[in-house]
């Protein structure tokens, strides 16, 4: 393990080798373009993974880890993390009707409940439990990590985690302005604003997005051309000082949006909703997050978060009397305080965490006319949560090194409850103890790449489901899931081409799973319930190839395959899932992008993507085909004025993200169909 002053010495040697091989779609390019320039400016930039809480090279996590560059997100106008998503090999998204939306990982997250998720979105590290709060706002960078990541990050991170790391002011980043015209009605505007203050230590930047849509849904029923209207917006405040060893920083971000939820559609017609009603839904989310921290031999790190979310969805009862409506709120406190260092043949990081969540849910149904209720239920659940946690890299030679580490949680829930209309509340307590161990060993190729083999344990907090009650224990307990992963990772020709790989398999027990079971004597009543009534098992490869071919000529592909598939799962009497693949993972994908760059005056880039069938439910019933997507953009500059077109699925395929599969006949949230967006922008 270098130290300090030798990690620094290699990043000057080898300026973006880590950033290349991290991202060799939507990194590359950037930096080719800064080249193409004739200057030595990538040379100045060293580009790090930080979602490790360290500061680390790509090449130097045994790990698959995909890097995007924040600019040219931007440029490119990926926005949303469901856009992440689709650019990433193994990396899927399930979207749901009121604009919320599962993240899949090599399989893992398909199944369960909202309550739960698989995966965890960070902003700076700090994971937020909100949907709607991950648009791409004045990034420096999106870190993804594929496999668990309980050892750093604890509870409800099995699948994986995306870090979007914001830029604070003290990177260099430039003020911009911009506003944008696009198919579907769409209104956008975003602007960034400020830097260091002087020589004074202190910085402050602020940013801000707003968005306004018709969307590409119709109401036949109700003669709606914009039932998929919605408009969304997030600001960010970061003020800091930073002085020798120390830096305090205090970063607000606010993020709201308001719309109609009509998009779950018959897939014959996959524009036209046949909905009697159309839902309306709003949501907000409160994040400040204070972050001190001392370097020195032992790094000294205090980060204090307080997330507060709201989310309403409401059907809005136009032509059906009944009114339904859900409610849910998350309010969490969380205190991480952590030490790291580094020796000559060491690197260490070790800490203590603090949760303190309280949870509300709401769900209601009314027959209208006469104000009269016909189902409500309720829920208020208190989660307090502890842990140790630590993680050590030696050097055992020159060319081995060897990761461990481990995490160490106690999880103790509260909840009330209440599961039907005029019944007396209820309680249910309970307490989950879970240890997260990681090993990974690496085979170091001379300082530009490693084979690796790793192992690690994640799990799924368990909860409690309202619909349990009266046919079981309401209760249902965590998810646990071993991933094994072997990958290769390697630049080549001074940097300008690379090649990365990794095979894995993962087992998981004791899946959460929603599904409908028959209670009582007849007549026979079907209810909701959610248990642990199956395990499962995935395997797959990732790959990734990128190549500049020529100054501001950048070319790559990658893809991913995944056979994820139930193990064992009965949902009812005479009935087996077994060896059913899971729901919403696509079997494969394949993608081939192309850049060109001419200095700071223009830029043409293209993207094509083919996609592989998957199955809408469990029982393999009804599937999405395979797919082609095709993506492109122009760009001119012309000194701060930039002017770019950005086409999205040009070829104009149907295809769904999502199907809810009901008495014989699919319904699915389709993808946008063929969109062109203008954006003007102003950079000074």
């Amino acid at each position: 393990m270098k130290t300090g002053s030798n990690q620094q010495a290699s990043r000057q040697r080898h300026p973006i080798r880590a950033a290349l091989l991290a991202s060799p779609m939507l990194i590359a390019a950037p930096a080719a373009a800064q080249q193409a320039r004739g200057g030595d400016e990538a040379a100045q930039s060293v580009i790090v993974v930080t979602a490790s809480k360290r500061d680390q090279g790509a090449l130097d996590l045994p790990a698959s880890v995909v890097l995007y560059g924040g600019e040219d997100l931007a440029t490119r106008r990926v926005e949303q993390v469901e856009q992440i998503a689709q650019i990433t090999p193994n990396l899927d998204v399930a979207e749901f009707s009121d604009g919320q939306y599962r993240l899949i990982y090599r399989g893992v997250g398909a199944t369960g409940t909202s309550d739960n998720q698989n995966f965890s979105t960070a902003i700076d590290s700090v994971v937020v439990p909100y949907g709607r709060a991950y648009r791409q706002l004045d990034l420096a960078q999106v870190e993804v990590l594929r496999g668990p990541q309980g050892t750093l990050y604890g509870r409800n991170t099995n699948a994986g985690v995306i870090n979007l790391v914001t830029n604070d002011g003290r990177n260099g980043a430039p003020d911009e302005v911009a506003a944008s015209y696009g198919s579907g009605e769409t209104f956008g505007a975003r602007a960034a604003l400020g830097g260091e203050l002087g020589e004074s230590g202190f910085f402050v930047r602020a940013a801000g997005r707003y968005e306004k849509t018709d969307g590409f849904v119709t109401n036949v029923t109700l003669d709606r051309e914009d039932a998929h209207r919605n408009e969304n917006g997030t600001g960010r405040l970061t003020i800091g000082y930073e002085s020798g060893d120390w830096l305090a920083r205090l970063a607000f971000t606010y993020d709201e949006y308001d719309g109609l939820s009509d998009d779950l559609v018959p897939t014959s017609s996959p524009r036209e909703s046949i909905a009697p009603d159309i839902g309306t839904s709003d949501g907000r989310m409160i994040l400040p997050v204070l972050t001190l921290k001392r370097s020195g031999p032992v790094d000294l790190t205090s980060v204090t978060a307080f997330a507060s979310t709201r989310r309403n969805l409401v059907a809005s009862a136009v032509v059906s009397p009944v009114l339904i409506g859900q409610f849910d709120s998350y309010d969490s406190f969380s205190q991480e305080l952590r030490a790291s260092g580094a020796g000559a043949d060491i690197e260490w990081i070790a800490g203590l965490y603090y949760l303190h969540e309280t949870n509300s849910f709401r769900s209601t149904m009314t027959f209208a006319p006469l104000d009269l209720v016909l189902l409500y239920q309720n829920q208020d659940r208190t989660t307090d949560a502890a842990a140790v946690f630590g993680e050590l890299s030696y050097d055992v030679s020159s060319n081995w090194r060897v990761t461990m580490g481990g995490r160490f949680a106690v999880e103790r829930q509260d909840v009330d409850y209440v599961a039907a209309a005029g019944a007396s509340q209820q309680n249910a307590r309970n307490t989950y103890r879970t240890f997260q161990p990681k090993l990974a060993l690496s085979y170091l190729l001379g300082g530009e790449g490693q084979v690796y083999a790793s192992v690690n344990r994640g799990f799924r907090a368990g909860s409690v489901f309202i619909g349990n009650s009266g046919t079981r224990d309401v209760a249902y307990e965590p998810e646990n899931s071993w991933q094994y992963e072997v990958g290769y990772k390697q630049r080549f020709a001074n940097g300008a081409a690379g090649f990365e790989a990794a095979v894995f398999y993962i087992d998981w027990s004791d899946l959460q799973v929603q599904r409908s079971v028959i209670t009582g004597t007849e007549p026979f009543t079907i209810a909701t319930i959610v248990d642990n009534a199956t395990s499962a098992r995935s395997w797959g490869a990732e790959a990734a190839l990128d190549w500049q071919a020529a100054p501001g000529l950048d070319l790559s592909l990658r893809g991913g395959f995944t056979d994820a598939r139930y193990r064992e799962y009965e949902p009812g009497p005479d009935l087996s899932y077994a060896d059913n693949r899971i729901e919403l993972v696509p079997e494969y994908s394949l993608t081939a992008s192309a850049s060109y760059a001419v200095a700071d005056s223009f830029e043409l880039g293209a993207d094509l993507t083919h996609n592989g069938p998957m199955h809408f439910d469990a029982a393999n019933s009804s599937r999405q085909d395979g797919y082609v997507v095709f993506d492109a953009r122009i760009a001119w500059r012309a000194g701060p004025v930039r002017l770019a077109v950005v086409g999205r699925n040009l070829f104009d395929e149907d295809y769904a993200v999502r199907g809810l599969v009901n008495a014989g006949s699919t319904y699915a949230h389709f993808a946008p169909p063929r969109s062109v967006t203008v954006e003007a922008a102003l950079t000074f």
